[in-house]
């Protein structure tokens, strides 16, 4: 499975998450991504949040492309409506050709139903500093109907993590950013 989502993430300081809602419809993103199948997400690290518009895809029989040919046809092929609309229709297919392949990025989610609510766990294997060997880096995500629920199913989620030293990163740590900067 692969993830489609903004080019630039909304991002802002930790506040209301109606805050960071508002920044993405000033910036033209509204309830009709739904339709298109775009799953709104807010990473809340300790500094800010971080709205992204995801839209899963199956790449197949786990066929994944390793020239930079290949990806650009499959994003093309798979690319969202909204971005294939961006600026103007056609032109973020046309840039890719131009585009670099990073990766391949390995990860495995586990779900289950845990910390009042739906729970994912992501560990992704992304390559250590100097590019010898990999790092896993894992993720815990909670999904709740709104942002009280999610403060409470957090606040829960830390309380576990904090119990046990080394375990919960003190800083915000974005995936994407991890892997453009480790696999290119």
């Amino acid at each position: 499975m692969g993830e489609a989502g903004l080019v630039q993430p909304v991002v802002q300081p930790t506040g209301e998450v109606a805050g960071v809602l508002q920044t993405a419809l000033r910036q033209g993103f509204d309830a009709g991504e739904q339709e298109e199948g775009y799953e709104a997400e807010i990473e809340w690290g300790p500094e800010r949040r971080t709205l992204s518009l995801i839209k899963d895809s199956k790449l197949g029989d786990g066929n994944v492309p390793t020239r930079a040919n290949e990806a650009a046809a499959l994003v093309s092929d798979k690319m969202p409506g909204k971005l294939r609309k961006w600026m103007r229709d056609g032109w973020a297919a046309s840039v890719l050709p131009e585009g670099r392949l990073f990766g391949p990025v390995r990860a495995r989610r586990w779900k289950w139903s845990a910390v009042a609510g739906k729970t994912a766990l992501e560990v992704w294997f992304v390559r250590s500093k100097g590019g010898a060997g990999v790092e896993p880096v894992v993720e815990v995500s909670l999904k709740a109907p709104g942002e009280a629920e999610a403060a409470a199913s957090r606040a829960s989620l830390l309380a576990i993590l904090e119990s046990h030293p080394g375990w919960l990163r003190a800083e915000d740590l974005l995936k994407t950013d991890l892997v453009l900067d480790r696999h290119q």
